[in-house]
């Protein structure tokens, strides 16, 4: 079994709340926020279900409508599957989203 598919990481996510409608993301928008003023980086907070990666806050766009990509193109599967960090020098000349 995959990591991506892990029923327990799957039922955490869902416990989670963070994909349902409505859900208040104004918290993860000010930390998105807060990362970009203190460090000059562009942040964001993705999470992965079995399928897709949703990216729930962005620090240039934090209020915006969750995006969503297929999980096999975005780098955050790549952290779930292999269960460690994982630095990207430059996200822009990835050849997965990187975010």
């Amino acid at each position: 079994m995959s990591a991506i598919t892990d029923p327990d990481r799957l039922a955490a996510l869902a416990e989670s709340g963070l994909l349902e409608p409505g859900h208040d993301m104004a918290q993860l928008a000010r930390l998105t926020r807060l990362t970009t003023e203190v460090l000059g980086l562009h942040a964001a907070i993705s999470v992965v279900d079995a399928t897709t990666q949703h990216v729930i806050a962005k620090s240039d766009d934090a209020l915006a409508p969750p995006q969503r990509s297929p999980v096999e193109d975005g780098v955050c599967a790549l952290v779930v599957a292999d269960g460690t960090p994982l630095h990207v020098e430059d996200a822009r000349a990835s050849e997965r989203d990187p975010i």
